[in-house]
């Protein structure tokens, strides 16, 4: 049985070896025996720090048989499609669209304008009269967030 939590805090002590501004989003064990590491960092984590996560841990999980050689292990970067999962993750993303799914069933999608550990602010444009459009600001809880998702924009 793997113990998610051994996985948990060996990946952060590595991923602090690596540079201090890398973290771990997410860890998903699939049924294939997958492991996937979801990392990522304040300025976007590069392919050399993913690669390099991935060789120290497969070090680091050398003398553990029951899981080096049982499990798939992935390290990746949470792609533009994958949902906003940490307070951290939104800072970034700052002055981009956002998808938001709110728990009330609601849905808003605007540009973020501010965000910290609990709430972020999201302009969205309301229709008036005819085709004008005015902004609208919304302060959004983020326990609040369902789910968040980066829209990619090709203006």
């Amino acid at each position: 049985m793997l113990n998610q939590t051994f996985i948990q805090e060996l990946v952060e002590r590595l991923l602090a070896g690596i540079s201090p501004d890398l973290y771990l989003v997410a860890i998903q064990v699939a049924e294939g025996r997958k492991i996937t590491i979801l990392a990522d960092a304040d300025r976007g984590i590069e392919i050399h720090e993913c690669s390099k996560l991935n060789r120290r841990l497969r070090e680091a999980l050398e003398p553990y048989p029951d899981i080096n050689e049982l499990y798939e292990i992935e390290v990746s970067s949470p792609g533009i499609g994958y949902p906003l999962m940490l307070p951290r993750q939104y800072r970034r993303h700052v002055g981009r669209r956002l998808r938001l799914d709110l728990l009330d069933g609601t849905t808003l999608e605007g540009k973020l304008l501010t965000t910290d550990d609990q709430t972020l602010q999201l302009e969205t444009q309301v229709k008036t009269k005819g085709r004008k459009t005015e902004p609208q600001q919304h302060q959004v809880a983020l326990a609040q967030v369902k789910e968040a998702r980066v829209q990619v924009s090709f203006d």
